[in-house]
């Protein structure tokens, strides 16, 4: 009883990692990463790293160069002048060759300002997809060639010797008996230009060449079996990359480069500057634009200064010289209209709208009553004063003069600030 029980537990362990597995799976679309995929880097620095050789990823953060003795260049674009655009079916999308979108000036200054391990493409991304090795899912000749003949890495296209497996050794010294196994071979032509020489080959090609470039020497690998997660597994290649890569550093650090920037500068020399260097731009014909800088300076502050004088001050700027204004213009409309009641009822009205909006609120409006309300409640006196002077404006005596009028409208403004000043408004 004891037994079942215990294989039905593990059997419904099992299906919850298989549920676990597949909704994983499913979540990442069925990618594999490039770095831990057959043809990625990540197992090759492990490598190293065990053997105590300090090796990592480039970040794309500026780095001392002196500090990095060999940056490892993977190249995982076919057409280096071309952006690459994902085809509309899945099937085209696995023939692709293009993983790692990168243009020929950045590749060509990478190799010129780093001691540079440049590695050729060979699989198509259906392999990294399924992590089969199957001389189907080979990237065409031309297009695996195509980079660095572009790059002038390359003089010839590559060379796929019709054989399934080619052991291939060490050339130069110290790497005599070393020796590199390759599935599905992918080599340099025998022939060397001039500037090159074979480091691991043979009669049928070579793997790896060491050629002089513009600025630099830089090594370059054919096929990136060698040196991939995929190659490791071959033969003794994972104890030839051990041995050649931290020769090639230097004992310095190994940097597996697979950014699309350019992050490192050679430090530039310039020339000592002294402060005469200055005068030359005070020298013609740079004098004749600083003399007419100055004459226009001159004649700025020449009119801002003399010709037209300080401001005109129109009014007496005082805290009551708008409304004195203002009493003066509607005491000049009495005069030259006979209605002056309507005139007089109006003016008081707009003041009772604006001290009814202050006080009351904006959709009170004028309304008297409830505005000598809320003044009484808060100071008896200043209502009865304010009320006082709201009739007073709005019943002068019969025949009374504008002078009369202008006294009683001025006495209303008067009560009308200390209402305003009691409630806390200006």
């Amino acid at each position: 009883m004891t037994r079942s029980r215990g294989m039905e537990t593990a059997g419904v362990v099992a299906l919850i990692l298989a549920l676990a597995l597949g909704a994983w799976l499913l979540v990442r679309g069925g990618e594999r990463e490039l770095n831990l995929s057959a043809i990625g880097h990540d197992g090759l620095l492990t490598w190293l790293k065990q053997d105590g050789i300090e090796a990592r990823k480039a970040v794309a953060v500026a780095v001392e160069p002196d500090s990095v003795g060999l940056r490892i260049l993977p190249i995982y674009d076919t057409d280096l002048g071309t952006r690459f655009e994902r085809p509309e079916t899945r099937e085209d999308y696995l023939k692709t060759t293009t993983e790692i979108d990168i243009t020929q000036v950045v590749v060509q200054r990478k190799l010129n300002l780093l001691p540079t391990l440049i590695i050729a493409p060979k699989w198509t991304r259906a392999m990294r997809q399924s992590g089969f090795a199957h001389p189907s899912l080979l990237t065409d000749l031309k297009d695996a060639s195509r980079p660095f003949e572009d790059t002038a890495v390359a003089w010839k296209p590559f060379v796929r010797p019709e054989r399934q497996v080619l052991e291939l050794r060490g050339m130069v010294d110290p790497f005599e008996d070393l020796t590199v196994t390759l599935y599905a071979p992918q080599l340099f032509d025998p022939t060397l230009p001039p500037n090159c020489v074979p480091v691991i080959g043979g009669r049928l090609g070579h793997v790896m060449i060491r050629c002089k470039g513009a600025r630099m020497t830089y090594h370059a690998i054919s096929d990136p079996d060698m040196l991939n997660n995929h190659g490791l597994t071959l033969g003794d290649n994972a104890e030839t990359a051990r041995v050649v890569l931290p020769y090639l550093a230097d004992g310095k650090t190994v940097l597996l480069d697979n950014t699309t920037r350019v992050f490192v500068e050679r430090e530039r020399q310039y020339d000592a500057r002294d402060w005469s260097d200055l005068l030359r731009f005070f020298s013609y014909p740079f004098s004749v634009l600083w003399i007419g800088l100055a004459a226009l300076l001159g004649l700025a502050v020449w009119r801002s200064s003399v010709r037209f004088g300080p401001a005109l001050r129109p009014f007496d700027d005082q805290p009551s010289a708008a409304r004195a204004v203002s009493v003066k213009a509607k005491a000049r409309l009495l005069q030259l209209t006979g209605n002056r009641q309507a005139l007089i009822a109006a003016h008081v009205h707009n003041r009772l709208h604006e001290l009814s909006t202050a006080l009351l609120g904006s959709e009170r409006g004028a309304n008297a009553r409830q505005l000598q309300n809320t003044i009484t409640r808060k100071n008896p006196e200043l209502a009865r004063d304010f009320v006082n002077s709201l009739d007073a404006s709005l019943s002068p005596p019969a025949g009374a003069s504008a002078a009369q009028i202008l006294d009683l409208l001025e006495a209303f403004e008067a009560e009308s600030q200390k209402v305003l000043h009691e409630f806390g408004r200006t």
